[in-house]
């Protein structure tokens, strides 16, 4: 590896660092942490609310659902607009829908139990009746204690304009990141420093 292919890596590794660094300062609201028997509860709305489960260590059957899951997410407390025309655009591989509701489920037994971490499909739902309020539009987290988070987001389509949700299980934390990419830069410079010693004898 030549100087300049070490420096090339090197501000790639800093650039990483500042991203990492500036996503772990971002402001996320947390709506609960999983126990040992998950985590159910809603993410308020201006009216209604979201429905959001993430399991914990034990059998996890929320909102009516009779499969052991591992995460799930409801729109049937939703109200005004945005009541009903929930449809799935991204994660059908693993999201299910409950019959005849506007209810989605991850089958604990078609990822594992308990979450294995990054095994679950992020799931992306969007409403074509109107977009979020801007004071709703973010991030929503529900913390688990062994670290990492799940992370919901609502956003409005960028084409579309339409009121989207994604729910993405199992993200680790952003100080795991951030000594993921030290630790990187910390490599590359100690090849930097060693290559360099070796021209110098």
């Amino acid at each position: 590896m030549n100087t300049g292919s070490i420096t090339k890596f090197l501000l790639i590794s800093a650039v990483v660092l500042v991203f990492v660094a500036g996503y772990s300062a971002h402001a996320a609201t947390i709506i609960g942490t999983e126990g040992p028997d998950g985590f159910i509860g809603p993410l308020p709305l201006n009216a209604g609310s979201i429905g959001v489960a993430s399991d914990g260590e034990n059998s996890f059957q929320p909102f009516n659902i009779s499969v052991d899951v591992s995460d799930a997410i409801t729109f049937d407390t939703v109200e005004d607009g945005l009541a009903v025309g929930w449809f799935l655009v991204q994660g059908a591989d693993q999201w299910t829908q409950l019959p005849g509701t506007q209810t989605w489920y991850i089958d604990a037994a078609q990822v594992g139990e308990n979450e294995p971490a990054f095994n679950e499909s992020v799931g992306v739902w969007q409403n074509q009746e109107s977009g979020w309020a801007p004071n709703l539009l973010g991030e929503y987290q529900i913390l688990d204690p062994a670290g990492g988070y799940d992370q919901i987001i609502l956003f409005n389509d960028p084409l579309t304009g339409f009121a989207s949700v994604s729910f993405n299980s199992d993200v680790p934390e952003p100080g795991t990141l951030t000594l993921l990419g030290m630790g990187i830069a910390g490599i590359a410079c100690y090849g930097w420093r060693r290559r360099k010693v070796a021209v110098q004898t």
